[in-house]
């Protein structure tokens, strides 16, 4: 519930500043994927999750929902790739079953987002570390879904 506070400060923080923020994984996912696996895998009781759950609906309620989720699409195997290439010792001793359970929660959430518009990238397709060229792509597809230009 640690993170889960953080995060909420932070969006808090932000709002109330009136500044932009960008998150590597939103509020929505610490519960929808990361605490739901920590249950189903017996790293969280009942109790625990039930209280976390509470916790969370109830600091959703005075959040301001994003403009845009940005989602990266990806599979199992390339998720492995990549863990590969990026060489984290923590990651490469994960077992696979890890990733396949995250990447089961993450479809079912992903179906089910209605908080804001989702921009999908394909990470079978779009790499950024290898093909830096697709970077300015992004950037402008987001910038047109955000009428930022």
């Amino acid at each position: 519930s640690y993170f889960l506070v953080h995060r909420y400060i932070s969006l808090k923080n932000a709002e109330e500043e009136n500044k932009s923020i960008v998150f590597d994984r939103s509020i929505y996912e610490d519960y929808e994927i990361f605490s739901k696996n920590l249950y189903a895998t017996g790293k969280m009781t009942k109790r625990e999750f039930y209280a976390y759950e509470e916790m969370y609906k109830s600091m959703c309620k005075y959040l301001r929902h994003p403009d845009l989720l940005v989602y990266i699409d990806s599979d199992v195997d390339t998720i492995l790739t990549r863990i590969r290439r990026r060489g984290r010792e923590m990651e490469l001793q994960t077992p696979i079953s890890y990733w396949q359970q995250l990447d089961n929660l993450y479809k079912l959430w992903i179906k089910k987002y209605n908080f804001s518009r989702i921009y999908k990238i394909d990470a079978r397709e779009i790499d950024i570390v290898t093909k830096p060229d697709q970077i300015p792509s992004i950037i402008n597809d987001i910038r047109h879904l955000l009428n930022t230009d």
